[in-house]
């Protein structure tokens, strides 16, 4: 009989221990957690990549992939969970694009030369303490012409002086006008700057360099400026102790 106890106390024992610690994995999201979104990421862009004209989201695929590839490298569960989001979304964004109706033919006699010009997008810059803050206004940086960040010159311009000071970071910031409600410019505020990293990372610039901040109607601009939409590049030394 004292045997049967002994053993009895042990087993319980075990599975206490078994059940704190299956507990603890759940508290903590788990790898299998984190192992399927990526998995989903992956599937996701690949489905997206394989459907007929993908070429035509080539720019959304372009940002899908770079949040996935993003994602892979990234030793942070947070990084990894943040771009896997990113690269579903972006893929999902993309086939919901292709999967629309094909575009009606238009007669060969109707069919007139013509080039559609996105507005240029004039980046202000000025001095700030141990660094420099380039503005660019919303409305011509984001106009439904404007499918390629990565070739406006205001951008290019910003990637140069990231890569003439490879040990500052920046801080991306979007703003928005006051009308609409606050979530839905905290959200809208936040994809703009996060089309600015992507545009950025486009043109050779790590991740790592660049913090994204959705700030909607919050904040007016910096440097006494009155406010308007825009998205504010600030690049420093020191930007990564302020924004965190």
């Amino acid at each position: 009989m004292q045997i049967f106890q002994i053993t009895a106390a042990g087993i319980t024992k075990s599975l206490i221990a078994l059940f704190s610690c299956l507990l603890l994995l759940q508290a903590c999201g788990g790898i299998p957690d984190k192992n399927k979104l990526l998995e989903q990421a992956r599937l996701t862009y690949a489905k997206a990549e394989s459907m007929p004209s993908a070429a035509e989201q080539k720019y959304t695929l372009a940002e899908a992939k770079i949040a996935l590839q993003q994602a892979e490298k990234s030793r942070n569960e947070r990084d990894i969970q943040e771009f896997a989001r990113i690269a579903i979304e972006k893929s999902e964004l993309a086939m919901s694009h292709l999967s629309k109706q094909p575009k009606k033919i238009i007669p060969r006699q109707n069919l007139l030369p013509h080039k559609s010009v996105a507005p240029s997008v004039q980046v202000e810059s000025y001095q700030i303490k141990n660094g420099v803050a380039f503005i660019l206004p919303s409305k011509p940086l984001f106009d439904e012409n404007q499918k390629n960040l990565e070739e406006l010159d205001a951008i290019q311009q910003i990637a140069q002086f990231l890569k003439k000071y490879p040990r500052q970071q920046a801080l991306i910031e979007g703003h928005t006008a006051t009308r609409g409600s606050s979530d839905f410019n905290d959200g809208l505020s936040y994809r703009q700057a996060n089309a600015v990293r992507f545009a950025l990372m486009r043109q050779g610039i790590a991740s790592n360099r660049l913090i994204v901040k959705g700030l909607g109607s919050r904040q007016s601009f910096s440097n006494n400026r009155s406010q308007q939409p825009r998205v504010q590049v600030t690049i420093s030394k020191t930007i990564g102790l302020a924004a965190n």
